[in-house]
């Protein structure tokens, strides 16, 4: 029913006009691999006008067939095997499409699956309606449900494969070119560089293990002040708990070595601000924060939608990405039981990862039994709570360690328990002051509760007291260079 003064909603038009369609069936013709990805989404009903649906129709059993996707002159050549009554029209269409030209191509790869979800949004209205208003609720209801489901799993599926006998002068020259330390982003911590060969690197998910208010936030926050004060690296911060003001915060009071407290209540004194307006001179453009705390559901996607906004308005890419933290997250989908939503979320933040950014995060630990948060220990990656297959996805896991004492005497047990890439299970002391949000290295930090706890346990095992060694930061500091600035 129209309502007076608000236009009638235009169930053909999008945004995608025949211009860009011609442009997009040319780009997937000559790409046969962005043809395969694209391939299940894309329908030859999206596209505006019988020629172009047909055409694609015909590239999709061509691939079927033959394995890839014909290019346009091929299709054009069919075209003459077709009635001459019709044939001049699906001639000139495909002539059109073979001289589209093909402009901003990275916006279009990323643009095809808008335009497929609008197209399936539409389809489903429309569709849903008509049963609805024919007295068919359950199935309209069906058919909508369905349909979402569909439209939540529409996304890039990009294959990870090759050649391997075929690839070998790649991957040479791969090796002997490629530098995995330069890409790594350090962590600010020099033992935990050390293990991960330079820091995390791009496509690897790190991720901390710790009881509740045990650190969790605060070490994120130091991963990213690592990440730009040392390294000038792109970092965007994303918060699922508290407020992007109390992130903002951290990051002020840690830069600023000021403390928490009176950065939130009173800022910065005077002479702190000017030393910080300086500083951040030379950062600008390195740290993005988002917060997602305006709804309860919000799921990797979400995330990866915000990378693309950043990357269409402003041009910028993140090297670092940091969920704070992943326990929120929910799965793309529909789940019986926590342990599966959980289980689906953080296989999506691998698949983040592995999109070619380094990821940090981090999840809560199995709550203690009462009075076991004051006796030394560390935490394994087996008491992580809810689902193990967080830890199965992840590239490193590691465990903040904090008792009572070691909180008042400002210490803190970090243990790196397991790395995909390197020797690991390693422990050392650093200092952890929660006035300003920092966690740092330093080699006088000590805790003789959690030293005498690891000899005496060392005693029962008939093995030796180890203490980890303070390792020389093998990440060189860069010098700050403009055209890394914004």
């Amino acid at each position: 029913m129209a309502v007076e003064g608000v236009p009638p909603i235009a169930t053909t038009q999008l945004p995608f006009d025949g211009e860009f369609q011609k442009a997009l069936l040319r780009l997937l013709c000559e790409d046969s691999r962005f043809g395969h990805a694209i391939g299940e989404h894309l329908e030859p009903q999206f596209f505006e006008n019988e020629a172009l649906r047909w055409a694609w129709s015909y590239a999709l059993r061509f691939k079927d067939q033959y394995g890839a996707f014909p290019g346009v002159h091929t299709i054009l050549q069919q075209t003459r095997t077709m009635d001459p009554k019709i044939r001049p029209i699906y001639e000139v269409a495909m002539e059109q499409v073979r001289q589209a030209p093909i402009k901003d191509e990275a916006w279009m790869r990323d643009a095809v699956l808008d335009f497929v979800k609008r197209n399936l949004f539409v389809r489903t209205f429309q569709e849903s309606r008509a049963l609805y208003n024919t007295g068919k609720v359950e199935k309209a209801y069906d058919l909508m449900m369905a349909r979402m489901e569909r439209l939540q799993k529409t996304t890039w599926s990009a294959a990870d494969e090759g050649w391997f006998f075929e690839e070998l002068a790649d991957r040479q020259v791969r090796r002997m070119t490629d530098d995995p330390t330069a890409k790594a982003v350090a962590t600010g911590f020099a033992n935990l560089d050390h293990i991960l060969n330079g820091g995390l690197s791009k496509g690897e998910l790190g991720i901390w293990v710790a009881y509740p208010k045990s650190g969790k936030s605060t070490m994120l926050t130091q991963h990213g002040m690592a990440a730009t004060r040392l390294q000038l690296r792109r970092t965007a911060h994303f918060v699922f708990e508290g407020s992007r003001a109390q992130v903002e915060d951290r990051y002020e009071s840690g830069f600023t070595e000021e403390l928490y407290r009176t950065v939130r209540t009173e800022g910065l004194t005077s002479a702190k601000y000017q030393e910080a307006y300086q500083s951040y001179a030379l950062m600008r453009g390195c740290l993005y924060i988002r917060g997602f705390t305006e709804e309860w559901h919000y799921t990797c996607a979400d995330v990866h939608e915000s990378i693309k906004d950043l990357r269409r308005l402003h041009g910028w890419v993140p090297d670092l990405v940091i969920i704070d933290y992943g326990d929120l997250l929910n799965g793309r989908g529909h789940y019986s039981n926590d342990r599966e939503n959980q289980k689906a979320a953080f296989r999506d933040l691998k698949s983040l990862a592995n999109r070619g950014y380094a990821v940090w995060s981090a999840s809560q630990a199995q709550r203690p039994d009462k009075g076991a948060e004051d006796c030394a220990h560390y935490i394994r990656a087996r008491q992580i709570a809810d689902c193990y297959e967080k830890v199965r996805v992840a590239d490193f896991i590691g465990s903040l360690n904090i008792t009572n004492s070691e909180r008042a005497a400002k210490v803190m047990g970090l243990l790196a328990e397991l790395y995909r890439d390197n020797e690991a299970d390693k422990k050392w002391v650093v200092r952890c002051d929660f006035s300003t949000m920092t966690i740092r290295s330093d080699p006088t930090a000590v805790s003789p509760a959690r030293e005498d706890a690891e000899a005496e346990r060392g005693l029962m095992t008939g093995g030796k007291r180890y203490r980890q060694p303070v390792v020389a930061n093998p990440v060189p500091v860069p010098q700050p260079m403009m055209a890394q600035f914004r």
